[in-house]
């Protein structure tokens, strides 16, 4: 492990949650989708006719599955020196700053239509180092445009400010935490986003919203509706082979030596993680606690210490998980889960949980102010329950069913 490795693993043990993995694994099918998405909006090139409608894309999970760090790749990669002058380029937002401050949106818009990759690739640059410290230090030239609501509409201005044709590339505009947007439509942002989303602008801008389960009935209150299912990407659990990837390209990155006997000791580590991003990586940071203190060479680690360091990380997750609503109704969550195999459908899961409470509300209660509806919503929001397709849901990580079971 060299100066420049001890430095990348010191950083790294110091992210907060939400960070993006320093290596990206897996995914495969929503990057090509999102390349998909961005070439449907771009056909036209010649004659000026972009735009695409109902071209949006959803990436949904539970917290902790990796749909930001999915984000920050497709960003990183849209900025790499490879990229040059093509590909799509990426405007990167939480929800706060489209609902906060749109017209900095829609400025990073214009500014990633109208440049030429190497001016972008510093106001972009510029934007996520600084932008997200402190808005208030982002200098974007802009179009200088009205974002009254009268003039929103269609994101006519930004449209007539440059119309489609003059645009350098196609632009992937990505939303995270998309579950917390308002929903009502006709705010600015409701506006702007039906507007991309309905085709309205003639613009070629592919839009992508990353949330929590909820956030497909939550974006269709919005009026984006008729999203297929093909353009939806529910995200799980990392895959065996990804998972090892994941451990061995991570220890690689930092310099950290894995000699043949600690091979049964990191196997044991990463397969209670049940292939969970946010498991692995809290596991990583175990790891590289220790690795850190043995100058890099794991067959001088304590691995009590990695285990334990990593099983605490673990529990953490799961108690900011588990909420006060899930408490309040702590017999009804464990009955929900302990049913789910043989009631996996929506209807059904509410179906049980009415029953329940028809039979004991003392015992099978809901939370205050909530009912079925609500506190099924509040399931998937938290990550206890999954859509897995065909209305069938699940608990998208068995050791978080386990914990939520042993409350009993």
């Amino acid at each position: 492990m060299n100066t420049e490795q001890k430095t990348r693993l010191d950083s790294f043990l110091r992210q907060t949650e939400g960070s993006p993995p320093p290596v990206f694994v897996g995914r495969t099918g929503v990057l090509e989708d999102l390349v998909l998405a961005t070439d449907q909006v771009w056909q036209g090139t010649g004659t000026g006719e972009h735009g695409a409608a109902k071209s949006t894309r959803i990436i949904h999970g539970a917290p902790g599955a990796g749909k930001s760090s999915i984000l920050s790749e497709i960003l990183s990669m849209s900025l790499a020196p490879a990229c040059g002058n093509s590909g799509s380029r990426v405007v990167l937002a939480n929800s706060s700053l489209l609902e906060e401050n749109i017209s900095i949106v829609l400025d990073l818009l214009f500014e990633a239509g109208r440049t030429r990759q190497g001016e972008w690739t510093e106001t972009a640059r510029n934007f996520w180092t600084k932008g997200r410290q402190n808005i208030r230090s982002v200098r974007v030239a802009g179009a200088d445009l009205d974002v009254t609501p009268q003039n929103i509409e269609g994101i006519g201005a930004l449209a007539r400010k440059m119309p489609g044709e003059k645009w350098q590339r196609p632009i992937l505009l990505a939303i995270d935490e998309a579950q917390n947007l308002s929903p009502d439509r006709n705010s600015p942002h409701g506006l702007v986003l039906r507007a991309i989303h309905d085709g309205d602008t003639g613009l070629p801008i592919t839009l992508v919203l990353a949330g929590l389960g909820d956030t497909r009935s939550r974006i269709a209150d919005m009026g984006l509706t008729r999203i297929s299912p093909t353009q939806q990407h529910s995200i799980g659990p990392l895959s065996a082979e990804e998972t090892a990837e994941f451990m061995s390209s991570s220890c690689t990155y930092f310099g950290i030596d894995v000699p043949d006997g600690v091979a049964q000791e990191i196997d044991r580590l990463v397969r209670i993680c049940d292939g969970w991003p946010r498991h692995l990586h809290h596991s990583l940071q175990a790891l590289g606690i220790e690795a850190l203190k043995a100058g890099g060479n794991l067959g001088e680690a304590d691995w009590g210490n990695i285990h334990t360091e990593a099983a605490s990380r673990r529990d953490g997750y799961y108690m900011d998980q588990y909420s006060d609503k899930m408490r309040d109704a702590k017999n009804m969550t464990i009955k929900v889960m302990a049913e789910l195999e043989r009631n996996p459908s929506r209807s059904g899961i509410k179906k049980l949980m009415k029953e329940l409470h028809s039979s004991d509300a003392d015992t099978y209660c809901f939370p205050p102010s909530m009912n079925a509806d609500s506190f099924f919503d509040h399931l998937l929001h938290q990550g206890a329950l999954q859509d897995e397709g065909d209305d069938c849901f699940a608990c998208p990580i068995p050791s978080f069913r386990t914990y939520l079971l042993n409350q009993a």
